[in-house]
């Protein structure tokens, strides 16, 4: 079965309302299977995992959020992807 996993850059004020996003997501979108928030050299990223392409939605609803994000990619994935794990 294929998962997509769809990549976002975001504005780095999510850093301090991580949880607030997740669950925000998390209630609006079927099909999310994960999601994380990373921290890479100043820039912040969003990853989301689903069952099916909605990574409009997903873009939708975070700018509806008051969340400024940009779209990076959007693949297809059959196996395991390598997602950085925030602890």
């Amino acid at each position: 079965m294929s998962h997509f996993v769809h990549t976002f850059s975001i504005s780095s004020t999510v850093l301090t309302k991580k949880k607030e996003v997740l669950d925000y997501l998390n209630l609006r979108v079927s099909g999310i299977l994960f999601t994380a928030i990373y921290l890479d050299d100043h820039l912040t990223y969003l990853f989301v995992k689903t069952k099916g392409r909605v990574s409009d939605l997903i873009l939708l609803l975070l700018v509806q959020k008051g969340i400024v994000t940009q779209l990076l990619n959007s693949d297809v994935s059959n196996g395991n992807v390598d997602i950085p794990i925030i602890v």
